[in-house]
C-alpha cells in the first residue's frame, strides 16, 4: 500500500500548523492562514484514515475534533480586533490628509456611487461574522479534551502501523504537555506547549515509509 502522498499531505500541514505558533503576528494578520493549516491537516488525516481502514486502523473518532479549535478560536478573535485597530490607525494617521482630501472632493465634486444600503447591508454582515466567531471562540473551550483525545488517538493509530515507540511518547505529551523549566509558566509557554508535540509529530512522520507491506501487518 502506498502512503507517500499521504505522508506528504500531513507534513506539510503540520509545517503549517507550527508555522501558525512561531508567525502568530501573520496569523493574527492572515487570518486565512490558520485556518487553511487546520483543513489541510484534517483533510490529509481523512486522506490517510480511509486507507489504513482496510487494516482496521482508526486513526480518529470524530474528523472535527483533530481541529485544535481553542487555538483557531482564539486566533480569529484576535485577529478580528487586531485588523480593526490596525485599519483605525492606519486610517487616522498615515491616511488622514489623503483621506480628508479625497473625502472633502468626492462628496463636493461627484455624487456617491455606492448605494447607501450596499453599505449596510456590509456593515450588518461584519457584525454578524464577528458575533460569530465571539461566540465560537467561547464554545472551542468546550472541545479541547475532545481535540487532545482525537490526536492522541491519531499518535496512537501511526503507533500500531509502524511500532514506534515514538508516537506513543508523542501521544503522552498531546495529553499531557509539559514544560521543562521550574521558572514561572508565561505566554510564551503556553505556545510552546502546544507547538513542542507537532513539531515532534511532524519529524517522526517523516520516518513513516512510503508504502506498507500489508501482508506483513497481518
Amino acid at each position: 500500500m502506498d502512503i507517500s502522498k499521504e505522508k506528504k499531505e500531513l507534513i506539510k500541514s503540520l509545517k503549517l500548523l507550527i508555522y501558525t505558533y512561531e508567525n502568530l503576528l501573520i496569523a493574527l494578520l492572515i487570518p486565512l492562514i490558520p485556518l487553511y493549516a487546520e483543513f489541510s491537516f484534517i483533510k490529509a488525516a481523512y486522506n490517510l484514515n480511509k486507507k489504513l481502514k482496510n487494516l482496521n486502523i482508526i486513526l480518529y473518532d470524530n474528523l472535527f475534533y483533530l481541529i485544535e479549535h481553542s487555538k483557531l478560536g482564539n486566533l480569529l478573535l484576535l485577529s478580528v480586533y487586531s485588523l480593526l485597530l490596525l485599519n483605525a490607525l492606519v486610517l487616522f494617521t498615515v491616511c488622514a490628509p489623503i483621506f480628508s482630501c479625497t473625502f472633502f472632493l468626492f462628496y463636493t465634486y461627484f455624487e456617491p456611487k455606492i448605494p447607501s444600503s450596499l453599505i449596510y447591508y456590509c456593515s450588518i454582515l461584519i457584525f454578524i461574522i464577528i458575533v460569530i466567531i465571539h461566540i465560537y471562540s467561547f464554545v472551542s473551550i468546550f472541545f479541547i479534551s475532545k481535540y487532545e483525545l482525537n490526536i492522541s488517538q491519531f499518535c496512537q493509530g501511526l503507533y500500531e502501523l509502524t511500532n514506534n515507540e515514538l508516537f506513543n511518547k508523542c501521544a503522552i505529551d498531546f495529553l499531557n504537555p509539559t514544560i521543562t523549566t521550574k521558572r514561572r509558566m508565561k505566554a510564551i509557554d503556553f505556545i510552546y506547549l502546544h507547538k513542542k508535540p507537532l513539531k515532534s509529530l511532524s519529524e517522526i512522520i517523516e520516518t513513516l515509509p512510503d508504502k506498507i507491506d500489508i501482508i506483513e501487518l497481518k
